[in-house]
């Protein structure tokens, strides 16, 4: 299964980076004015940046390490951190599970067998129940300086 997620090109990043998401998940659009510095970001090799994707372009990235992280959190345990981002037509509507199983593959093909950790907003119950069911327990909460209240979950 980790042979669909492919690392990014900078066709892929750009087409991500344009992403916009409704409603509270506007969170998660990246940086409105996409400049250069950012892309080459994604394409930099120590942040693991990989793609899946559809007929319709690129389905979901990912991204490895410290990326992942959200400022504030307890990253103390040694972990390999995950970051996922979905295209915003595909959230809530199916195939988190496929895609969370086909990156952890991914992650042990990387990284090895070992901890894997993800950080999710509190208020994403369906991002949580994905994470869940894939073997992810919360280990802690934490609140961010601008409010927002995070989970971190981590699966060993």
């Amino acid at each position: 299964m980790a042979d669909e997620w492919r690392p990014a090109s900078a066709d892929d990043v750009e087409e991500f980076l344009g992403w916009r998401y409704e409603g509270r998940d506007a969170v998660y659009d990246l940086s409105p004015d996409r400049d250069e510095d950012q892309a080459e970001w994604f394409l930099d090799p120590s942040v693991h940046c990989h793609v899946r994707r559809d007929g319709y372009g690129v389905e979901a990235f990912c991204t490895f390490g410290a990326d992942a992280r959200v400022p504030g959190g307890d990253y103390s345990l040694e972990a390999t951190d995950i970051g996922i981002g979905t295209r915003p037509d595909l959230v809530g509507v199916g195939g988190g599970a496929a895609r969370t199983a086909s990156l952890l593959a991914l992650a042990d093909q990387l990284f090895g067998r070992g901890p894997r950790r993800v950080t999710i907003a509190a208020w994403n119950d369906r991002a949580q129940k994905v994470a869940r069911s894939a073997g992810f327990k919360e280990s802690s909460r934490f609140t961010r300086d601008d409010g927002t209240q995070f989970v971190v979950l981590v699966r060993r």
